[in-house]
């Protein structure tokens, strides 16, 4: 059994911005260190490599704030 892309919120409104493609902080850790685990060192660092660089752009784009979450779709 899969997880809906989309679901209906307590005042019954659609959410559906495609909360899949949403990346946090807590969730990419995770996956480096798993990667590292598996001996997949080099996508390891080079996924560590792409969210430090969309983080420092986000940064300097939003006057020094960093967003919560992060769409990574265009990626």
């Amino acid at each position: 059994m899969g997880f809906p892309v989309s679901h209906m919120d307590t005042i019954g409104s659609c959410v559906s911005d495609r909360l899949y493609s949403y990346a946090w902080p807590p969730h990419q850790i995770m996956a480096w260190v798993g990667l590292e685990r598996y001996g997949r060192l080099e996508d390891a660092q080079r996924l560590a490599y792409r969210w430090l660089y969309m983080m420092t752009t986000a940064f300097v784009d939003f006057n020094g704030v960093v967003p919560e979450k992060v769409s990574v779709a265009p990626l």
